[in-house]
């Protein structure tokens, strides 16, 4: 029995389309690429301080000296100050002051200082990113660092992680953020504008955003 094969459609297949979460908002939604163009094309991204680059190249070598580590920190001098005053604090906790940054790594070791010019350094570089209408950057900052102090003192009282390596990353979770208010504009009102209806930012991000502040 002779068989008549299918004819060949010569309809243009159809785009699969991702489906939108349940509940989204039919508002601004930008496509995945031009998300990725914009950002390929912002010219003036803010980037680390040579110095903080230099000192996290340095430690990769575990017979680096002293005086090679704080020769290096020392051309910075806005990044010294810095750290001396956050060595002073009370987030340390010393009990004798320390006025050099050699005294700061015999006390603290390498790795807290290593830590502590990165975190100077981003707080000084994304200092000067001027966020969009409704971003507090001081809010931010004490957002950040409350949530680096607490991945601290979970990683000193549970040993899962490094202390210094928790502050970090807790200092560091939503610099997302800031890029998306500053380079995004217009998707970061829809997303205030979710918050103001009462959804998660993560929510209202995801509705609007093809990538989240995190990636």
């Amino acid at each position: 029995m002779k068989t008549t094969p299918c004819p060949k459609s010569t309809s243009t297949p159809e785009r699969v389309r991702a489906v939108p979460p349940q509940g989204a908002r039919k508002g601004f939604v930008m496509e995945r690429e031009a998300f990725i163009r914009r950002l390929e094309q912002v010219e003036d991204l803010p980037t680390l301080p040579s110095v903080a680059m230099e000192v996290n190249r340095l430690l990769e070598d575990e017979d680096v000296s002293i005086r090679k580590l704080t020769d290096t920190i020392e051309k910075d001098q806005s990044i010294v100050s810095k750290i001396l005053k956050l060595v002073n604090s009370a987030f340390f906790g010393l009990r004798s002051r320390v006025d050099n940054i050699s005294h700061a790594v015999t006390l603290l070791g390498f790795n807290t200082v290593r830590n502590a010019v990165l975190s100077v350094s981003v707080i000084k570089t994304f200092g000067g990113v001027k966020p969009g209408d409704g971003f507090s950057m001081a809010d931010f900052w004490r957002h950040a660092v409350a949530v680096g102090i607490t991945a601290r003192f979970l990683g000193q009282q549970t040993r899962l992680a490094s202390p210094d390596n928790g502050f970090i990353a807790g200092l560091l979770h939503d610099m997302g953020k800031v890029v998306l208010s500053a380079f995004f504009p217009e998707i970061f009102r829809e997303v205030l504008q979710g918050l103001a209806r009462g959804i998660s930012f993560y929510e209202a991000e995801r509705d609007t955003s093809p990538m989240d502040h995190a990636r």
